[in-house]
């Protein structure tokens, strides 16, 4: 494992547990500094340092053009999604770019049924990817760069996996199938989780149980940028607990404990270390039969560190014969989608979708 991987790690706290119906929460705290200075998307946006357009007047699904006119560095964590132009997308990873920078970053799209301009710069939507369909794309990205096929993150499963949220939060009536649309569903009920998880004083992070199970964990080295993800966290976790109903816990282990163990098992696994597509610092990939995640580092500081429990996903060896047959109805799926796709483009005059990943 990388000295500043390790560092990070040993350096991690775990605050005082909060609960809130069946999902609990530990702030993550960090005792070894802030590291570089940086912005959040939503603050570099709020303070018109951060523009995000489509790459051309046609656009592309699975690119656009971001656009630094800061000093600072920017943040834009995976998993993120940004509101507007020709549809909605997604970051795939994580990426750190340079002030005064123009970038192309990877994207997934999020909006499935729209391909018309709603403004000419993205948003900040305010929601990340929800929790269980982010460690997927997550872990697909990680296989598209095994394979040598950069940051896909397979557009078909993506909005297979937004379907399900939308299934998870009753949301039948998205017109555009807007991931976002399934948050607004049940707006009041989340509203209900941010009171019960506050942003605690320097706070760097989480790590979450949903029904006593650990899911996750998520660390950003400023408490000033994770303020700026903090409620997006919140949402996308509370988007799955909203969506299962409370079991009783079957373990005896404290969460603590649990929680604990995890972190210290993050500290064993081998460490793959890989060029950011874009942007700066570099991106660190890990994994084993039990867990996963990536962070991205940049001047000897893990700047993102996110992590989950493959269990808590049903991504394991066991599972894959079910995640097969799963694959196997998505590329149908998709398969129909891209034709009726591409015949809705050839009516409208807009560009195929001969470059969209994970066709």
């Amino acid at each position: 494992m990388s000295k500043t991987l390790q560092y990070t790690l040993e350096g991690l706290e775990l605050g005082q547990s909060q609960h809130h119906r069946n999902l609990s929460v530990f702030p993550i705290f960090h005792q070894n500094g802030d590291g570089p200075a940086y912005l959040s998307l939503k603050e570099a946006i709020a303070k018109g340092f951060l523009e995000v357009v489509e790459v051309s007047e046609s656009g592309s699904v699975p690119q656009l053009k971001a656009i630094n006119k800061g000093e600072q560095p920017i943040l834009l964590a995976d998993g993120e999604e940004l509101e507007g132009a020709k549809q909605n997308r997604i970051v795939n990873t994580s990426l750190l770019l340079a002030a005064h920078s123009e970038n192309l970053i990877p994207v997934s799209c999020t909006e499935s049924g729209r391909w018309s301009y709603s403004s000419r710069r993205f948003s900040d939507s305010g929601v990340m990817m929800a929790s269980r369909a982010r460690y997927r794309k997550a872990s697909r990205v990680y296989e598209s760069l095994k394979a040598n096929r950069g940051y896909d993150a397979m557009q078909g499963e993506v909005w297979q996996d937004i379907e399900e949220v939308h299934l998870k939060s009753g949301s039948s009536s998205s017109r555009t199938r807007a991931m976002k649309d399934a948050f607004l569903q049940r707006e009041k009920d989340m509203k209900e989780f941010l009171e019960a998880f506050p942003l605690q004083p320097g706070q760097n992070g989480m790590l979450l149980f949903l029904n006593s199970e650990l899911i996750g964990m998520d660390y950003v080295s400023r408490p000033e940028a994770y303020a700026g993800l903090h409620e997006k966290l919140i949402k996308s976790h509370a988007i799955e607990a909203l969506a299962e109903e409370e079991i009783p816990d079957g373990d005896n282990t404290p969460l603590e404990v649990r929680a604990t163990n995890f972190l210290n098992s993050l500290q064993k696994m081998t460490v793959e270390q890989r060029q950011p597509p874009v942007g700066l610092g570099a991106d660190y990939r890990f994994e084993d039969m039990d867990a996963a995640g990536a962070a991205l580092a940049y001047e000897g500081a893990v700047v993102h560190l996110a992590a989950f429990n493959k269990s808590a996903l049903g991504d394991t060896r066991a599972g894959r014969s079910r995640l097969a047959r799963r694959e196997e109805r998505i590329n149908r799926q998709w398969a129909e989608r891209r034709r009726s796709f591409e015949e809705a483009l050839r009516r409208s005059a807009t560009p195929s979708m001969e470059n969209v990943p994970g066709q």
